[in-house]
C-alpha cells in the first residue's frame, strides 16, 4: 500500500521533509518554510483529535475497500478494515479470493464496501449484491472541489 500519506502522522513527516528540502534549495526563505510546516503540524494535531473522536463510534464495524488504499488511515484511526476487493491494485480477484472475501464478510459482519472516484466500481456490482453491502466512496487523492487541501481530504474520508 503506497498510500502512506493517508495517516496524519505520516503527513506530518512528509511536511517536515518538504520544508527541509525547500529550505535547502532556497535558504533565504528557510524561516517561511519552517513557519508553514509548524502551522501544518498544529492544524494536524487538532484535526487528528477531532477525527479520532468522530470515528470512535464506528470502530467496531468492519468494512471492505475496492483496493487497499486506506490501510494507513484505518490503522491510524483504529478502524476495522476487513479486506479489499482487489487483491493487488487493478487486478481482478479470482473466484477463490472472492470466496475467501465472502467468508470474511460473513465472519466479520461487514456491511459496507468503499470504492474510489478515480477507479471504476463496475466490477463490484455482483459482489455488492451477493453480499447485501452498502457502498460509498473514499477518496485517497483529492484535488477536487471540497477536497482541495489535505485536511479537507481527511475530513471527507472520515
Amino acid at each position: 500500500d503506497p498510500h502512506y500519506w493517508l495517516a496524519p502522522e505520516n503527513a506530518s513527516i512528509i511536511a517536515t521533509n518538504i520544508a527541509a528540502a525547500l529550505a535547502e534549495l532556497d535558504p533565504n526563505n528557510k524561516a517561511a518554510y519552517e513557519v508553514r510546516a509548524a502551522k501544518f503540524h498544529a492544524a494536524m494535531t487538532s484535526l487528528k483529535i477531532k477525527l479520532l473522536n468522530e470515528l470512535t463510534s464506528i470502530k467496531a464495524f468492519s468494512f471492505i475497500l475496492l483496493h487497499n488504499s486506506f490501510a494507513y488511515f484505518a490503522e491510524f484511526f483504529g478502524l476495522n478494515l476487513a479486506g479489499s476487493f482487489e487483491p493487488i491494485g487493478a487486478e481482478e480477484p479470482s473466484p477463490r479470493y472472492l470466496k475467501k472475501l465472502t467468508d470474511t464478510v460473513e465472519e466479520q459482519n461487514v456491511k459496507a464496501i468503499f470504492s474510489e472516484p478515480q477507479l471504476s466500481a463496475n466490477s463490484l456490482t455482483a459482489f455488492i449484491n451477493d453480499n447485501n453491502l452498502q457502498t460509498n466512496i473514499l477518496d485517497p487523492i483529492g484535488g477536487v472541489e471540497g477536497r482541495e487541501t489535505y485536511q479537507a481530504l481527511l475530513k471527507y474520508s472520515a
